[in-house]
């Protein structure tokens, strides 16, 4: 049996687009590498969080995935780590980066995602679900790129 390369999605705060992501890519990656999610700061997302990603078709676990620390501390590795994490915090960014790169250090590759948090939508409210939808397909579109640049460096 080939051996398949796990990918971590980590992000900073309380881990949604890291959940997202990783339920996407259980959707899309057919096989091609297998997932974990975690975050820098579990606790608890906005209770509409899960229900309104699912009104998206994006079923999601409730509750927080596990910090980056504790993934580590029970000796998890990956080849593929992806930050997600936006150039707009550019400090906190760059710090997430560099201490990932320091935790997960026998991964393969590093990839940045430049993608909000979703807790900005949930604080305006404003047509709701339009943006987390739009936002989940964000995450969609760089999970399917992802997909198939495994999937061809694989064949490669």
């Amino acid at each position: 049996m080939q051996n398949v390369p796990k990918v971590l999605f980590v992000c900073t705060f309380r881990g949604g687009r890291a959940r997202v992501a990783d339920a996407l890519a259980r959707k899309h990656s057919h096989g091609v590498f297998e997932s974990d999610c975690a975050c820098f700061d579990p606790g608890e997302s906005n209770k509409d969080f899960a229900p309104t990603v699912a009104a998206c078709g994006i079923s999601i676990e409730d509750g927080p995935p596990p910090s980056v620390f504790e993934l580590f501390k029970n000796g998890a590795s990956y080849e593929y780590v992806v930050c997600m994490c936006t150039e707009g915090s550019r400090e906190m960014c760059d710090l997430f980066r560099m201490n990932i790169d320091r935790i997960f250090t026998d991964s393969i590759e590093h990839f940045h995602w430049d993608i909000a948090d979703f807790s900005d939508l949930f604080e305006s409210g404003e047509n709701l679900q339009k943006r987390v939808r739009e936002r989940c397909a964000d995450i969609e579109k760089q999970v399917v790129e992802l997909t198939a640049y495994l999937d061809a460096k694989k064949r490669a």
